[in-house]
């Protein structure tokens, strides 16, 4: 089974939990004490995040580590679901 670039899902999710919490980038930044910018690039998936700036953006958006990575779980079902099966040459 082909497994979802979790590069993708991170910024996917950062990004929902942020308009739905009503914050802007740099309200979010503020909070997280990132630079604006930076929140910007891990959102559109052009910086990748480490584990230490991850940590500040979620406890920010008053994100639960665990609860985050159910929510990865449950994109990465979703995300899935979207992708072609391979065809082998038994199935065509």
């Amino acid at each position: 089974m082909e497994h979802v670039d979790i590069s993708i899902l991170i910024p996917r999710i950062i990004k929902r939990v942020r308009i739905h919490r009503g914050l802007s980038q740099e309200e979010l930044a503020l909070r997280a004490n990132l630079d604006r910018s930076y929140v910007s690039g891990i959102e559109r998936g052009v910086r990748n995040v480490t584990i230490t700036s991850l940590a500040k953006v979620l406890a920010a958006l008053g994100i639960d580590i665990k609860k985050f990575a159910l929510e990865l779980m449950k994109e990465e079902e979703f995300a899935e679901d979207l992708i072609p099966k391979k065809v082998t040459h038994s199935q065509q």
